[in-house]
């Protein structure tokens, strides 16, 4: 399904079954709100819905089963909210570029990354809920001024990968099961500082004052 630029869909709790050959089940061009739809894959399905630019709305959205990403964004802002993506061979949201906002929603058993944003800058993602992904909750790349804020996580080897740059600007009040960072630079780890060593209550995370990059 091609939604044009600047089409709605109103989708009432319907369900998209993808085709078994389809590259993406829901298409988007571009000033898109989609609502209220279930979307589900088949084992040749790639994506549940490609952004080709934004800006798109997404509420209410259900995303399951593709062979590779649940939403794949290009250029654009978007957001995402009270919606889940779950059981996608990698990523469960993946954009690249504008500024998104991810709130209240659940990603689960995708086989990479909950959420992965590639020049992403000043995204929030908050009051979501990330539970058995492959690797990581989140992964930052190129993505500063980022806000982690309210969201649980377990069951990942990392709640958020990121180089030192891309470490979030603020990171407050989350519930983690998971170490809460893995720094690097190029592509090994530099470190776990034991403060992060599996943080469970909901105070702030904190970098040592030796780096410019600080979490409040």
């Amino acid at each position: 399904l091609h939604l044009g630029i600047g089409v709605g869909l109103e989708g009432n709790g319907a369900i998209l079954d993808a085709g078994s050959e389809t590259d993406a089940a829901l298409l988007l061009a571009g000033s898109n709100a989609v609502q209220n739809l279930f979307v589900h894959g088949r084992a040749g399905s790639d994506v549940g819905i490609r952004v080709l630019r934004g800006p798109v709305r997404l509420a209410r959205v259900h995303v399951r089963g593709f062979r590779r990403y649940g939403v794949r964004a290009g250029n654009g802002d978007g957001i995402f909210s009270d919606g889940s993506v779950q059981d996608c061979g990698e990523d469960g949201l993946s954009a690249a570029g504008g500024r998104w906002t991810i709130r209240s929603s659940r990603f689960a058993k995708n086989g990479d990354d909950g959420i992965d944003l590639f020049r992403a800058n000043s995204s929030i993602i908050a009051s979501c809920v990330f539970d058995e992904n492959g690797d990581a909750a989140v992964e930052l790349s190129i993505s500063p001024g980022v806000q982690l804020i309210g969201n649980a996580s377990r069951g990942h080897r990392v709640t958020c990968a990121a180089r030192l740059g891309d470490l979030p600007a603020r990171f407050g009040k989350n519930s983690l099961g998971d170490r809460a960072f893995l720094e690097r630079r190029g592509d090994a780890p530099v470190t776990d500082w034991n403060e992060f060593v599996r943080r469970t209550d909901n105070s702030n995370a904190r970098l040592p004052s030796e780096f410019a990059d600080t979490l409040s």
